[in-house]
């Protein structure tokens, strides 16, 4: 089984919690993400610092978080451009 498939709906997103004490504004929160979402990827252009070329590791702490290889602690730093 691949453990990406089993996980259905928004139950990976602990910030909301699941089942019948679900945060109730959970739906809107969600819709207002994704709006202000497409706005971002409308106007703005965001590139790895390497391009695609760039490796991105895990960093290892209690909550898994991302970072580019061979460097230190765990960010991914992004070049952002506005679209014009």
């Amino acid at each position: 089984m691949d453990g990406a498939k089993d996980i259905s709906g928004y139950k990976h997103m602990l910030s909301f919690s699941d089942g019948p004490r679900v945060c109730l504004g959970r739906a809107i929160a969600l819709t207002e993400f994704k709006s202000v979402l497409s706005v971002l990827i409308r106007n703005y252009r965001f590139e790895l610092p390497e391009g695609p070329k760039t490796v991105i590791k895990r960093h290892r702490s209690i909550l898994p978080r991302p970072k580019v290889a061979g460097q230190k602690g765990a960010s991914v730093p992004l070049r952002i451009q506005r679209v014009e």
